[in-house]
Formats: structure tokens, C-alpha cells, sequence
């Protein structure tokens, strides 16, 4: 297993066309925009691939029949990454069952085990569920914002969110209430995260700032994207006011170190 340099990233685009979902993660990561590592079985010509962006999840596509690559993923997996001391778990989604069945051998005295992500698709604003008013103290994310919000964790640069990333908040007396931005971007795809301040929660104010970021993409000819565990009842409320329409359940594998 290989570790790739950043200027030959390109070389795994093939193997990651394969996902049909997180692409803006994924492709985050390949285009230069986040923080991340790839490891190949070889430099020149890759078959197998195992990406990541710093403190996200990770992702594996290629040949899930590499045995050799697949003994030296157990080893990064289960000792180096132990060993750095800063995972104690770490969340891997692959590309298609085949993968994930050699997931399931590969880790199976790690007590590794399936978790579910639910996959969305924006289709268009349901406004009838919106009820939007508009709100003179929704921003673009400046400076500020991004430093208090800590964009540095998925964003190679604050620069590079300037030139590739959309971010709006609510602000009241310049406390951020609610905010919505690319936590991740790449193949033309937005990942979306949302939060809203503890305080003023359950207010719809969540609802307003995922509003004006999906506008903005959308005007940019941007794809918003969304996911969440399965079991975040309230996140897939918030989607499917927004217009969102649920596609698939996807399996990911949960290996704790």
C-alpha cells in the first residue's frame, strides 16, 4: 500500500466514479479543496483505493478482491491509525456489496458491524412546508464566520472556501443563531451541514439558513447534498421540508480501535 501524491490524485477518479452517493466528500478530497490521504496498491496504475478527508469518514473502491491491499488496509486500519492515538473509531464506506462483504471477513474479529446512512436527492422546494419569510440578517459567511465556525476542519484553506464554498448565517447582535454551509466540495457537489445554536433551536431558523444555501447553489448550478445517520429522525424532517426526497439506505462499516 502506497500513498499517494497529491498531484496524482487524477489517477483514482476511475475508481471513485464508481459511488453513487458523497461524491462532494469524496471528490473533495481529489480536487484539492480538503485536507486528506489516498492510499493505492500501486502508484502507476491504481486498482484499489482508500481515501479520506481529515476527521471524516473513509472511503474504499477498486478491486475489493486485492488480497495484498487488503491485508495492508487491515494493518493502516487496525495499528497505525491506533496507534496515532486520535480514532477510536473510524467509519468506512465502500462502493458496492462486494466490498462490503470483504469489509465483513476482513475486520470480522475487530467486532466490526453495518451501520445505515440515509441518502438524499434534492428534487425542489416544497413550499408549502417552507413557509419561508425572509430575513434581513442572513449573510454570506465572512471571515469571521468561517474562523467561528471552524471551516479549517474540512477546508484545505479559508481561501479556498472563498473561491469554492457557500456558507450562510443567521446572525442576532453578532451571534451566529444558525447556519448552513459546504462542509465539503467537489464534483460539483455541495455536502450540506447545518446547526443551529442551542438556545434557539426548534424555532425554524435551521429551515431558513438551508433555504438561502440551497438558492445560492442553485443559482450557481451547484448540487445541494444531504445525508445523515438513519436514525436522525429530525435531520430527515428538515430534508424532505426542504425538498429533498429520500434515495437509498446505505450500508457503512463501524470499526472500533
Amino acid at each position: 500500500m502506497h500513498l499517494l501524491s497529491q498531484n496524482n490524485y487524477f489517477k483514482v477518479i476511475p475508481l471513485f466514479e464508481s459511488f453513487d452517493y458523497n461524491k462532494g466528500v469524496i471528490f473533495s478530497v481529489i480536487e484539492g479543496n480538503s485536507v486528506g490521504k489516498i492510499y493505492v496498491d500501486n502508484l502507476e496504475a491504481p486498482k484499489s483505493a482508500f481515501l479520506y478527508p481529515l476527521n471524516s469518514f473513509y472511503y474504499i473502491a477498486g478491486d475489493y478482491d486485492n488480497q495484498l491491499f487488503n491485508s495492508e488496509l487491515y494493518n493502516l486500519t487496525t495499528n497505525f491509525f491506533k496507534r496515532e492515538g486520535d480514532h477510536n473509531e473510524i467509519i468506512i464506506f465502500s462502493c458496492n456489496e462486494e466490498w462490503r462483504n470483504t469489509l465483513d471477513l476482513l475486520f470480522e474479529k475487530n467486532n466490526i458491524k453495518r451501520i445505515k446512512r440515509t441518502i438524499f436527492n434534492f428534487n425542489k422546494f416544497n413550499f408549502e412546508k417552507l413557509n419561508i419569510v425572509e430575513n434581513e440578517s442572513i449573510v454570506d459567511f465572512d471571515e469571521n464566520i468561517i474562523k467561528n465556525i471552524g471551516i479549517a476542519n474540512s477546508w484545505i484553506s479559508i481561501e479556498k472556501f472563498f473561491n469554492n464554498g457557500i456558507g450562510k448565517a443567521l446572525l442576532f447582535n453578532n451571534e451566529i443563531i444558525s447556519a448552513c454551509y459546504s462542509i465539503y466540495y467537489g464534483n460539483n457537489e455541495m455536502e450540506i451541514d447545518v446547526f443551529t445554536h442551542e438556545k434557539y433551536q426548534k424555532k425554524g431558523f435551521a429551515k431558513l439558513v438551508a433555504y438561502k444555501f440551497i438558492s445560492k447553489c442553485l443559482e450557481n448550478n451547484f448540487i445541494p447534498a444531504w445525508s445523515c445517520w438513519s436514525y436522525k429522525e429530525s435531520s430527515k424532517k428538515l430534508a424532505f421540508k426542504l425538498g429533498f426526497e429520500e434515495i437509498a439506505d446505505i450500508d457503512a462499516h463501524l470499526l472500533i480501535l
